[in-house]
């Protein structure tokens, strides 16, 4: 059991993932990588490097670490019952949780625009944010077509200005 394992554990199940169902679905993997991406963010926390893959940011580190805890949960469950998350973790969990649940929109699918947003900002910080824009959807066009209805740049904009200021100075 890591560290990083265990603070991970307990913020991705605040968030209501699901480790039983990670091992079956990837959905549920997304959902936990895209989380945990989001949660290394604004907790200035860190496990190797992303690079962008099918689904967005990914990172095999991460990944076996998730693999680790899913093969083996009880010990984190327990730690999180012995050293449980602060109220003040608690509230910025929620208030990112709540980023993610959009009327009419999946929430592994707008953690996967989202991340894939904020990764091509991070790396590509030479680029204007329509540039950004153009870029993922060129990257994520399924989705904008899924989603046409929807105007996904005001949406993707917003979480990423609430993301931001969770992040403390």
């Amino acid at each position: 059991m890591t560290e990083f394992g265990n603070i991970i554990y307990k913020c991705l199940r605040e968030l209501n993932c699901n480790f039983s169902e990670f091992l079956n679905s990837k959905h549920e993997r997304i959902k936990l990588q895209k989380y945990s991406y989001i949660i290394e963010k604004v907790f200035g926390l860190g496990i190797g490097r992303y690079s962008l893959y099918l689904n967005g940011p990914y990172n095999s580190v991460l990944a076996d670490e998730l693999y680790n805890i899913a093969h083996n949960e009880s010990p984190y469950r327990d730690l999180m019952e012995e050293a449980p998350l602060t109220d003040e973790t608690k509230e910025v969990l929620e208030n990112i949780r709540n980023l993610f649940h959009v009327d009419n929109i999946d929430e592994v699918d707008l953690l996967e625009l989202y991340t894939t947003y904020n990764y091509l900002k991070k790396y590509y910080p030479s680029y204007d944010n329509n540039e950004i824009f153009e870029k993922l959807k060129k990257e994520k066009g399924y989705l904008f077509d899924k989603y046409k209805q929807i105007s996904l740049r005001s949406i993707l904009d917003n979480i990423d200005e609430n993301i931001d200021s969770l992040i403390p100075d």
